[in-house]
């Protein structure tokens, strides 16, 4: 595959996955009063039973445990502080499933700047000789590092209906739908918020959203860099960082596209969850560090 054809297939898979979870629509039921198309609320109230009758087994297994949690821990909490509760299990949870791959994971981000190095010194050679030998540099790095680039999928997989799930439940829980955040109604979009109501509080939140995401995502190439700068210093060798990463970039436009099209909960909720990903991703990098350290000696 050449690297145009490559650049393609990630641009579209970025652009798939948005859509798919854009296009994951919420439950709505018709407004008795107006006829219009609202979402289907999950209150205290709200049975399991109910849920497995009238809906999914994913709203039923995933999305109403998820919201009632949401719900009950909202008065004790505050709403942003129940996002977070909820957030935060969910991620130990996976991560704790997932292990494993999740190491692998980490690893495979944490030898971005050395693939990439790699990448830069065969780029623009086409001939099958140089194809190989780049292979073989990159399996000798995968080797040398423990990394199944198969097995560091398994996590992204893992982890998609549970994030469609509190994707679902942030927008459906009843005290989300009725509840504020710093005097912001979390059932406007950030957009209206700026536009109608005049409220620039929207626009802070849309950006902070953006900022964390971007730290979220730059922090394993952070870390990287940062190791393999003071590794080049323990080795008095030259240290050259990795170049950047656009279609990382480019994923950022889209999800801040997004986001100021989706209520204000949303964005509380992607503010938070970028929060426990560079939490999670450090004190995996630290546990990482530390066993590597264990296994020199």
């Amino acid at each position: 595959m050449n690297k145009r054809n490559k650049k393609l297939l990630i641009f579209l898979g970025i652009a798939a996955a948005l859509f798919l979870i854009s296009g994951c629509a919420v439950k709505t039921v018709t407004d008795p009063e107006t006829g219009a198309q609202v979402t289907k609320v999950i209150d205290t109230t709200t049975t399991f039973k109910e849920t497995m009758d009238t809906e999914s087994f994913f709203d039923a297994l995933l999305v109403w445990p998820m919201a009632q949690v949401i719900n009950h821990a909202t008065p004790v909490l505050g709403v942003a502080g129940a996002i977070a509760l909820v957030t935060a299990v969910v991620h130990l949870l996976v991560t704790i499933v997932s292990w494993k791959s999740t190491m692998s994971t980490q690893r495979l981000q944490m030898i971005q700047p050395e693939m990439t190095k790699i990448q830069k010194k065969y780029e623009g050679k086409e001939d099958d000789a140089s194809k190989m030998r780049m292979n073989n540099e990159i399996m000798a790095l995968y080797k040398k590092y423990d990394v199944n680039p198969l097995g560091a999928m398994v996590p992204m997989f893992l982890q998609m209906p549970i994030l469609f799930a509190i994707f679902h439940a942030v927008q459906r829980a009843d005290v989300v739908l009725k509840g504020t955040f710093l005097g912001m109604s979390l059932s406007v979009s950030p957009l209206d918020g700026v536009l109608k109501m005049h409220n620039f509080g929207y626009l802070i939140l849309a950006l902070a959203m953006f900022a964390f995401q971007f730290a979220s995502m730059k922090v394993p190439t952070w870390l990287a860099n940062y190791k393999a700068k003071k590794e080049a210093e323990a080795h008095h060798r030259k240290y050259t960082p990795a170049p950047e990463n656009n279609q990382m970039m480019l994923f950022m436009m889209m999800i801040l596209v997004m986001s100021v099209t989706w209520p204000a909960a949303m964005t509380v909720y992607w503010v938070i969850s970028s929060c426990v990903s560079i939490i999670k991703t450090v004190l995996t990098q630290a546990i990482m560090t530390k066993q590597s350290a264990k296994e020199m000696y």
